[in-house]
């Protein structure tokens, strides 16, 4: 058996918590579509993640393809739901949904914080149902400051 691995094929790898948000920019699909996070405050639970308009992300019109737009708002809250979790807990985004506004061309960013109140919700869930399922809304802004997309998500949290 590798050593790498425990259990079947599921890799044996810890990354501590703090430091995913803080190297998410590199991982390979968000690299090539040029999306990062450009602000991080643990303190505050809020980041910001952009995303540049370059020609292999582009669509047919050159405005930038609505995967990428999804893209760049797909896992942060749920990574931010789990970074600020102090139990061991299991965190995916259930269910999502895209409103595309208007083409998006240029530097396009998204803003995510997690609010004490959203917090205090999902630990109060969590001690009464055993799960949670809070509900978030991402805008997608140019750099005009015009709506781009509507994102709404639906986090899944339980215990592991």
């Amino acid at each position: 058996m590798h050593p790498v691995y425990s259990k079947g094929s599921q890799p044996n790898l810890k990354v501590p918590k703090t430091s995913i948000l803080k190297i998410i920019s590199y991982w390979p699909p968000f690299l090539v579509s040029g999306i990062r996070v450009q602000k991080y405050l643990a303190e505050e639970k809020r980041l910001e993640v952009a995303m540049s308009l370059r020609f292999w992300n582009w669509n047919h019109e050159r405005s930038h393809f609505g995967g990428s737009l999804y893209s760049m708002t797909d896992p942060f809250y749920a990574l931010l739901i789990r970074e600020n979790l102090k139990e061991n807990v299991r965190v995916w985004v259930k269910s999502a949904q895209i409103r595309f506004r208007r083409p998006g061309r240029g530097v396009v960013h998204s803003v995510f914080e997690l609010k004490d109140e959203q917090l205090e919700k999902i630990q109060k869930d969590l001690a009464s149902n055993h799960k949670s399922e809070p509900e978030f809304h991402i805008e997608v802004i140019d750099s005009h400051g015009k709506i781009v997309a509507e994102v709404s998500q639906i986090v899944h949290v339980s215990f592991k």
